[in-house]
């Protein structure tokens, strides 16, 4: 597609006009999507739309301008996914799923110790 041939035009727009440094810049056809670096809302990022045939940037959203719903379904989605505080909130997710899954196992322990413990004990305590 011709639209193929302006991205690199696009991305180097982009750069000149933005006022940070941007670790990343996705380009997809008609649209160029810069994500906000830093922990936090992965789904932030401002946008810049771009005419297919000539290369122009025709329009440009700031995340900061964006709806309310869309940025709260952004943290939404970012506490979802342990994304919001980086490695150690993920570790923290996966310590706190495994205790949960290990809850149901040591439950059925205690009750099998409960039911039929108590009696092998009684009847190796008598032979004795």
């Amino acid at each position: 597609p011709a639209s193929h041939i302006y991205w690199e035009e696009v991305v180097s727009y982009v750069r000149e006009v933005s006022e940070a440094d941007y670790p990343e810049i996705t380009v997809k056809d008609g649209e160029v999507e810069v994500p906000l670096a830093g922990l936090g809302n992965i789904r932030a990022a401002d946008s810049y739309r771009f005419d297919k045939k000539t290369g122009q940037v025709t329009e440009y959203k700031a995340y900061r301008e964006a709806k309310r719903d869309k940025k709260l379904r952004g943290w939404i989605y970012s506490v979802h996914t342990g994304a919001w505080g980086g490695l150690f909130t993920r570790i923290c997710y996966v310590l706190a799923a495994l205790f949960g899954a290990s809850l149901p196992l040591t439950g059925y322990y205690i009750f099998y110790q409960r039911k039929w413990g108590k009696k092998r004990k009684a009847k190796s305590g008598s032979k004795a």
